[in-house]
């Protein structure tokens, strides 16, 4: 039996007029089909029965571990459902679902489920599938299967995950919060053994700003990352935001390709590449690109990833509000700037599978206009400022004094937890270090008329 997507759901090819649809709205699955007895139309317990024979023999045949094809082996098939599209073995139906469902075959009289038990299994069997791929334990959300539709449909997976996590980790233990290993990650949630540890631990030991984020928020970045860009969470992630055919080369978008965009910036004049390699930018990009650079003018950089460079060119511009929580120089309401090219690169090769880098040629007598809080030169006010962002202890007095600049600059930050019982952060700068970080809405849609090239990349 193969599955084909279907708006939010699949449907499958039985025979004939015979099928079994599943969708999913509003977070809720149901199940619905047609199966002919005799002439006679079996309704869904039948049909739950049904799809568990189908997959029982799929898997005999040797069709993949789930019971599912594929379209590498199975790619010309996509004939006999030609207006859908052909998926791989899914997170939504697997080996979990047809347990879930054998089991409660058993326990009811008659072998009957009901529709709801239907829906059940169906809830359980895509959560489990989505925390095996996440490599998360799956006893992290300990009692939410027996919560009732309307609590758990209250927050997405992504949202019930994420909060989890955060609880976990101030229940943490000061001393072993500052190194990231299998161990420390296995105690906020995660297994392991799993490739998804391997894979948080590589992107942190090859980030050059490693001590700039905390252990364990590296873990919750990996996460957003995941359910944004993993094709099986997320199957419309596509390789490039546009024009994906052209690759290492610059082309520009036409005003009519931003048809969604609430800003003012001329996007036909920015360019754009879609970046193969790495050896190619090296070689090329930054010799050619930033040879313009001069005493009028100075190019900044911000790495992020697809999305929200997308969001930042074509929608919404730079939007304050959509910053990372307890940073160095803000908390949820900041843009960040670099003037060196490879740490934007570094951060954004290593907080996100689609990674990409915003370049603005920024005016300095634009720049030199702006209100502007330099703490180069006073480490104490630095070391008061980082510590009330970071840690979420702002004072009226600190906001208040804050408010009437456009832009921080100084050095970064490197954070650390004591190890009295106080568990305070520790900070310390960076040597060496730069960054600029936009604070005030006006500059922001101001300094959005700087951008002058966005290159997206891929791993």
């Amino acid at each position: 039996m193969q599955y084909y997507r279907k708006g939010n759901g699949y449907t499958s090819d039985l025979k004939g007029d015979e099928y079994i649809e599943i969708s999913k709205a509003s977070g809720k699955f149901t199940l619905s089909g047609v199966y002919l007895i005799n002439g006679e139309d079996l309704k869904i317990p039948h049909l739950v029965s049904r799809l568990l024979e189908h997959m029982r023999d799929f898997r005999r045949k040797g069709t993949g571990k789930n019971g599912f094809t594929s379209h590498e082996t199975k790619a010309n098939t996509s004939e006999s459902c030609p207006n859908e599209e052909r998926i791989t073995p899914t997170c939504l139906l697997d080996l979990s679902f047809e347990k879930l469902l054998t089991a409660f075959l058993k326990e009811e009289q008659n072998g009957v489920v009901t529709e709801d038990d239907v829906v059940r299994c169906l809830s359980i069997a895509e959560r489990r599938s989505v925390f095996s791929i996440l490599g998360l334990q799956h006893d992290l959300l300990d009692g939410i299967e027996q919560m009732l539709p309307e609590q758990y449909n209250h927050r997405t997976l992504y949202e019930w995950i994420e909060r989890s996590l955060e609880e976990n980790i101030e229940d943490l233990d000061s001393v072993d919060e500052n190194t990231l290993t299998p161990q420390l990650l296995a105690s906020i949630g995660f297994d392991p053994s799993s490739e998804a540890v391997k894979s948080i631990i590589e992107r942190s030991s090859k980030a050059s700003m490693q001590q700039h984020i905390e252990s364990c928020e590296w873990a919750q970045i990996f996460i957003a990352d995941e359910f944004k860009y993993n094709p099986l969470l997320s199957p419309s992630s596509q390789r490039f935001p546009f024009k994906s055919s052209k690759t290492n080369e610059w082309f520009y978008l036409d005003e009519n390709e931003a048809h969604e965009r609430k800003h003012s910036c001329d996007i036909s004049r920015v360019k754009l590449m879609n970046l193969e390699t790495k050896e190619w930018l090296s070689k090329n990009t930054q010799k050619n690109l930033l040879k313009d650079d001069s005493e009028d003018h100075i190019f900044l950089f911000h790495g992020t990833d697809h999305q929200s460079a997308k969001n930042i060119l074509s929608v919404r511009g730079i939007y304050l509000n959509a910053g990372r929580q307890k940073r160095d120089f803000s908390c949820g309401k900041g843009f960040y700037l670099s003037k060196n090219f490879d740490d934007a690169f570094n951060w954004a090769n290593c907080t996100t599978a689609k990674p990409a880098i915003l370049i603005f040629k920024a005016n300095r007598c634009f720049l030199d206009s702006a209100r502007k809080l330099d703490l180069f030169d006073d480490e104490k006010r630095w070391q008061e400022i980082v510590l009330a962002f970071r840690s979420g202890r702002r004072t009226a007095k600190m906001r208040k004094s804050l408010h009437s600049y456009d832009l921080i600059e100084g050095p970064m930050a490197t954070v650390r937890r004591s190890e009295s019982a106080d568990d305070e952060l520790v900070v310390e700068q960076k040597p060496s270090s730069y960054q600029m970080c936009l604070i005030s809405s006006e500059l922001a849609e101001k300094f959005q008329q700087t951008l002058h090239c966005v290159i997206f990349g891929e791993k």
